[in-house]
């Protein structure tokens, strides 16, 4: 074969194995909002929590604390709720912008993991009538009296009960979606590496999950890995989104 035979050769299995060029801007797209993710979802309500209000994680499963709490920072925890559930929509474009990077290594599969990780992002949303639910509970536990308080105490540790234990059930498909995904990605398009943080990003996660009510809220330990897997999806939708197709090099 001669040298031009196969460098043509080689072209055209990089336009096979590359995913569809027409999607490219919305790659971009999608790396993008993997990072805006991290940053608006993860990123901001972490400092929120920590460095403006670090009683958070102490009232969070207790109702007669959490209500005064919400009714000394109600801002606070509109921003906190705010930026951590609508933020969902991020990753919802990445993982379409996933499955339109892999769709041509496996269709099916491919699809099964953008559609389960998706699912655990609306679910999340949906959710959030709970957290207004107690927001409406501790703005209005300052104004009403000592027998009315008890009353929305009682009616808060419903919606606590709720916020405690909503988590796992939509982690578990999250990053079931994650692990799908990410061995599709040992396919091609992304680096063998990537694939492989997905996958061990998804084992770690499962058995944080198992083990949450003996860990507590420290079984979130497991979110570190997954930014470490968004930021590089993050990187690597940019780069597909910005570099030329193999048919254009031609």
């Amino acid at each position: 074969m001669t040298t031009a035979t196969q460098a043509i050769t080689s072209t055209r299995e990089q336009a096979a194995a590359d995913p569809d060029p027409s999607w490219r801007r919305f790659y971009t797209v999608g790396g993008v909002s993997a990072a805006l993710y991290v940053l608006v979802a993860l990123v901001v309500p972490s400092i929120l929590t920590f460095a403006l209000f670090p009683r958070f994680w102490e009232v969070l499963d207790d109702a007669p604390a959490l209500l005064p709490w919400i009714g000394d920072h109600a801002l606070g925890w509109h921003v906190i709720q705010g930026t951590t559930l609508e933020s969902s929509i991020f990753l919802i474009l990445a993982f379409v912008a996933l499955w339109l990077a892999l769709r041509h290594l496996d269709p099916v599969w491919a699809a099964v993991g953008a559609i389960v990780a998706i699912t655990s992002q609306i679910l999340f949303m949906a959710y959030y009538p709970v957290l207004l639910g107690l927001a409406y509970l501790g703005e209005k536990y300052p104004t009403v009296g000592a027998s009315d308080q008890h009353d929305l105490v009682v009616a808060a540790e419903g919606l606590v009960a709720q916020n405690s234990g909503f988590n796992p059930v939509y982690e578990a498909l999250l990053v079931i979606g994650v692990m799908i995904l990410s061995v599709v990605m040992l396919r091609g398009v992304f680096p063998r590496w990537i694939g492989y943080l997905g996958i061990v990003t998804g084992a770690v996660a499962l058995l944080a999950i198992a083990f949450h009510p003996v860990l507590g809220l420290s079984y979130l330990f497991w979110w570190v890995f997954l930014i470490a897997w968004l930021l590089a999806i993050a990187w690597y939708l940019v780069r597909l989104g910005t570099r030329r197709a193999a048919s254009d090099e031609r």
